[in-house]
């Protein structure tokens, strides 16, 4: 008798743990497609905003880790350049989502190039390099995006 129920009681402690096991990977699947989406749609709109207010001649777009973010160089008509790093969250990852979240505190917009510093905080500044060129660093925004000016 102790037997037996030694036994079925050791099935249902395995069956819980794989019925566990099965709802885990229902929700990390489904916050796969769900941040893999929201991400998507953020570096399209980001993109859209960026070329209304930029209009560049010419554009070159370098995808980074499928939705992690992109790097746009832009060619504007007065012969100018501005390149444009947009970094996600890994909203399609939950596990490291967390984390991340922690460590940046949200996306974040690099852009290079001769910028007009009338608009422009100095806590957002990262580099100024030799060449006259700053490096800032702001959150991708419309409101963000139209404070930049290309000398």
């Amino acid at each position: 008798m102790f037997e037996v129920t030694r036994i079925l009681c050791y099935n249902i402690t395995h069956m819980w743990l794989l019925i566990v096991l099965f709802v885990t990977a229902g929700v990390l699947s489904y916050g796969f497609y769900w941040g893999y989406k929201k991400n998507t749609r953020i570096m399209k709109n980001t993109a859209k905003m960026l070329e209304n207010y930029f209009t560049p001649a010419k554009k070159h777009y370098t995808w980074i880790g499928g939705v992690v973010g992109f790097e746009a160089d832009y060619f504007l008509i007065n012969g100018k350049h501005v390149h444009i790093t947009l970094l996600l969250l890994p909203r399609h990852s939950l596990l490291y989502y967390p984390f991340s979240y922690l460590v940046h505190k949200g996306d974040r917009m690099l852009i290079r190039g001769r910028l007009n510093m009338d608009d422009i905080e100095e806590k957002e500044v990262i580099k100024r390099l030799p060449t006259g060129e700053i490096v800032v660093e702001m959150r991708p925004s419309e409101s963000n995006i139209k404070r930049i000016k290309v000398l």
